[in-house]
């Protein structure tokens, strides 16, 4: 079967990386052909246009509707990205209309991929699967009031003409289906891992980090994703750590990813008196994830209970499962489903940093606890590798236009 995605993010970004490549690298290892027309975070800088990784042909065709330069996240001016967007969308429609494909895989229904794939579903008779891997809408930052609108139109728009639409929570599954799809053309497919991205890890190599970062004696809280506070409220963590740091000094809070907040959650932490507990790392290697987790003691979610929060499903939840290390966070959307019976993590009451600490807490102090939860997470995680998942998948691909 010949697939093709179309990505307005690349392969660095987090439901790039994290969901779609290693989604289609298990396609091609099943023996269907996969290629993924993506944009590119930032798309002057890249030298190849088209790569071969693993298997799956990559092809960047522009730039994506934000600009990442080292640790920064950069929002365009509204005419440039309005043109930046224009382009993006002649080019996702030139491939929906000439590309060689069975099945096209719009991931994240945004206007230009989004378009693209009603071209070729109603000119040349595709079948189209469209991916809803969060609440768009809720968990972006827009300029004014019109870019909001035209984001939340398409994402509630494009996934009525799929012939499958798949999500990963209950939340985004209920509101597509108040949209008006059918119960049956709606399938969960949860976020996973990479079991070749998160094969055994060099001891070695993890201790030499940990020398070079100065955390040798350290107990690490982890906090691994996006630096964006609309999506992921990094001072609830902090405010938390706050109530615990004058019993446990030797913890160190670290956090690893680029974004836009990287300066406001420095200034937060000097607020709250905790700067030299704060480690910001910034973006780095993809390839280099598995070292950072392994110097955890234990990873958090900060989160709060609102639609955002409800529509994501955490891929650091997973990651963490993959690496032995104990994951924190609270009882909003879907959490707690993965993460009780057995106990797989701790869940804190929502919008609460008393109650955050407490459950960070129970950690530090409770090897036993430490001990099963990862036992726990250990059996857990078999469920969640993507050569698993992918079947589930293909079960939608299959499903009767």
């Amino acid at each position: 079967m010949k697939i093709v995605f179309f990505l307005t993010q690349d392969l660095s970004s987090p439901s790039g990386l994290g969901r779609y490549f290693p989604l289609a690298k298990e396609l091609v290892k099943l023996g269907n052909e996969v290629k993924i027309i993506a944009l590119h975070s930032n798309y002057k800088s890249i030298k190849e246009t088209e790569l071969i990784i693993d298997g799956v042909s990559v092809k960047y065709i522009g730039q994506m509707q934000v600009l990442k330069v080292n640790n920064e996240k950069i929002y365009f001016p509204a005419r440039k990205l309005l043109f930046i967007m224009m382009v993006a969308l002649i080019k996702f429609i030139f491939f929906a209309l000439f590309l060689n494909f069975d099945v096209l895989v719009v991931g994240k229904p945004h206007p230009m991929n989004g378009i693209a794939g009603v071209v070729a579903k109603y000119v040349r008779n595709k079948k189209i699967i469209i991916d809803c891997d969060d609440f768009e809408a809720q968990s972006n930052r827009f300029q004014n009031k019109v870019q909001y609108a035209l984001i939340k139109f398409f994402e509630d728009r494009i996934p009525l003409i799929g012939d499958v639409v798949t999500t990963h929570t209950e939340f985004n599954k209920q509101r597509l289906l108040n949209l008006g799809l059918s119960s049956d053309k709606v399938k969960i497919i949860p976020n996973g891992v990479d079991r070749e991205r998160f094969a055994q890890v060099d001891l070695k190599e993890v201790e030499n980090l940990r020398q070079e970062l100065n955390l040798t004696g350290k107990r690490v809280i982890g906090f691994i994703g996006s630096i964006s506070l609309k999506s992921h409220p990094i001072n609830l963590l902090l405010e938390a750590c706050k109530l615990i740091i004058p019993r446990y000094p030797d913890l160190m809070i670290m956090c690893v990813g680029g974004g836009e907040d990287i300066g406001v959650v420095k200034g937060i932490a000097n607020e709250l008196d905790i700067s030299k507990h704060l480690l910001m790392i910034g973006r780095i290697n993809p390839d280099e994830i598995v070292l950072y987790y392994k110097l955890c003691y234990l990873t958090v979610d900060p989160v709060y209970d609102n639609a955002t929060a409800k529509g994501r499903l955490p891929l650091k939840m997973f990651e963490s499962w993959a690496c032995d290390i104990p994951f924190v966070t609270s009882d909003v959307g879907d959490r707690k489903f993965y993460l009780s019976d057995p106990e797989c993590g701790m869940l804190a009451m929502s919008d609460s940093p008393i109650e955050l600490a407490n459950k960070i807490e129970y950690i530090l102090v409770n090897k036993d606890t430490k001990d099963r939860i990862i036992k726990n997470s250990r059996n857990r995680r078999k469920l969640f590798y993507w050569d698993v998942i992918v079947y589930d998948f293909l079960d939608g691909i299959k499903h009767e236009k």
